[in-house]
C-alpha cells in the first residue's frame, strides 16, 4: 500500500475509480479545475496492481472565526474501490489514508487542522467506526456568498445531496446518496 498526494499530471487516476464509484465519468478539466492552483489537493492510496483503490480529495475554503482568518479543508469526492476485505479495520487502507491526510492539515493558515465534509451515510459510518472523523452537528441548508456569484448548497433529508448554483463556482459538495 502505497499513499501520496497526487501531482496535477497524475489527476487522470482519479476517473477509472470515480466513474466505478460514482457511476459517471469526471473530465480531467474539472479535476484540474477542483483541485489545481492550490485551491485543493488530491491524495491516493494504491495497492498491489498500483490502481487507484481509495482517494480522499481537500478543496480548501477560507473562513473566519472570531475575527480570526483560517483556511479550513472540505473532505471531497471520498472513495473506495470495492474490495475482498474491509475497510472498516482500524489498519485498513481507508483508516491509514484518512490518517495522513488528517495529519497534513495542520498548517500556519490552519493551526487547529479544522476539516469539515457532507459524507454519504455508508462513509460517515465507516469514518466513525475506524476513529477518523466523526459527526459534530448537522446542517439542513448551508449557503456561501461570495461578491457576484450567488449560489447555495441544500441538503434535503440528511440523505440526497443537491447542488444548485448560477454564475461561475466551486462546488461545495459533490456527494452521493448511498
Amino acid at each position: 500500500m502505497q499513499i501520496y498526494r497526487l501531482d496535477p499530471a497524475r489527476l487522470c487516476e482519479i476517473q477509472p475509480l470515480f466513474r466505478k464509484v460514482f457511476g459517471h465519468d469526471i473530465s480531467i478539466e474539472f479535476l484540474e479545475w477542483k483541485y489545481g492552483n492550490g485551491f485543493g489537493e488530491s491524495w491516493g492510496c494504491v495497492e498491489d496492481d498500483q490502481r487507484l483503490a481509495l482517494h480522499c480529495g481537500i478543496c480548501y475554503r477560507d473562513t473566519a472565526l472570531n475575527g480570526t482568518q483560517f483556511r479550513v479543508a472540505q473532505l471531497v469526492d471520498l472513495m473506495a474501490a470495492p474490495k475482498p476485505r474491509g475497510l472498516s479495520r482500524r489498519d485498513s487502507p481507508f483508516a491509514v489514508l484518512m490518517r495522513e491526510v488528517l495529519k497534513e492539515l495542520r498548517t500556519p493558515n490552519n493551526p487547529e487542522a479544522l476539516a469539515f465534509g457532507f459524507p454519504s451515510n455508508r462513509a460517515m459510518r465507516l469514518g466513525e467506526k475506524v476513529g477518523v472523523f466523526r459527526a459534530i452537528d448537522e446542517w439542513l441548508e448551508l449557503s456561501f456568498r461570495h461578491p457576484g456569484v450567488a449560489f447555495f448548497v441544500e441538503l434535503q433529508s440528511g440523505l440526497s445531496r443537491s447542488i444548485k448554483y448560477c454564475s461561475n463556482y466551486r462546488p461545495a459538495v459533490v456527494g452521493d446518496d448511498s
